[in-house]
């Protein structure tokens, strides 16, 4: 009969309850670590979040046959931008025109057509640089240069300061909403416009604190709340991009006496430009000819 020899200890598995934090310690490092390089993707791709220029040897449109001047302009900065003076005989307006934050001033050419035949107006439009013709880089300092050298172009032509009508498009609005605080004119007008980037930034990026991570602020609300000159919003009913409400708050911000806003059913970001707007502009217009010269609202 065979004697059994000494016992043999048999290893135990760790424990599932030893295991279970170190585990969950992981993870969360791991998650903690992908959150952070997503943080700072954003972060580094900020401007090209905002910022998507054309350049002209990428896309450029002459589709209309309005007669217009090329102008180069330069910035405080010392940037050169590309600019079309779209004159009309005897205008009744003289517009400045910013665009938003995609392609260049060519795509624009059949809403320029609208402005001088259904307003009755000279149209002054002009790229931020990096966009189209102009140099630079886009950003939002260099954006507020490149509308001040064009308000300076148009008042350097003794062009009536109270038919200047400042108008501004979707990232245009924000140059707009900034040249109304400063120069003398006689209307803002803001299509398809933000309340402010870190708002917009938030709505995309709900996950992330999108507010305090962006550096590029268009606080368009903050300033609308010292305008009180004619102002003029108007907004697509269907838009995502910048939903609708943006244009409300805005509105409501505003304590001008003189201001309208218009949304438009139907209609999205992209399409608003197209939808019949140019009749309510003009009407718009045409009431702020018969009261006094709006002041800028900051001389400073």
């Amino acid at each position: 009969m065979t004697e059994a020899g000494p016992a043999k200890s048999v290893s135990q598995p760790t424990s599932v309850r030893d295991s279970w934090p170190g585990l969950v310690r992981r993870i969360l490092l791991y998650f903690a670590l992908l959150y952070l390089a997503l943080l700072g993707i954003l972060m580094f791709l900020e401007n090209r979040l905002i910022f998507r220029p054309t350049r002209a040897d990428e896309e450029w449109y002459e589709r209309t046959q309005f007669h217009k001047e090329d102008l180069w302009l330069e910035t405080e900065t010392g940037e050169r931008i590309h600019a079309w003076w779209c004159p009309r005989r005897e205008p009744k307006w003289y517009v400045l025109y910013s665009h938003g934050n995609a392609g260049n001033l060519s795509c624009r050419d059949v809403f320029i057509d609208a402005w001088q035949k259904r307003v009755g107006a000279s149209v002054l439009i002009y790229d931020y640089p990096g966009y189209g013709h102009s140099s630079g880089r886009p950003n939002e300092k260099n954006c507020y240069a490149a509308g001040r050298a064009a308000y300076r172009w148009l008042h350097e032509q003794n062009f009536p300061v109270e038919r200047i009508v400042l108008f501004g498009e979707s990232l245009g609005g924000g140059v707009a909403v900034e040249l109304a605080r400063h120069e003398v004119h006689a209307a803002l007008i803001l299509l398809a416009a933000f309340t402010s980037i870190p708002d917009i930034a938030q709505e995309i990026f709900p996950f992330v604190p999108a507010r305090w991570l962006v550096r590029t602020r268009f606080n368009n609300i903050e300033k609308i709340r010292h305008y009180t000159g004619p102002l003029l919003i108007i907004h697509g009913q269907n838009d995502e991009l910048i939903p609708p409400h943006h244009a409300q708050r805005l509105f409501e911000a505003c304590p001008s006496s003189r201001k309208k806003l218009l949304l438009v059913p139907g209609h999205d970001h992209n399409s608003i430009g197209f939808a019949a707007i140019y009749d309510v502009i003009s009407e718009f217009l045409d009431t702020v000819a018969a009261v006094p010269i709006s002041q800028a609202t900051d001389p400073k």
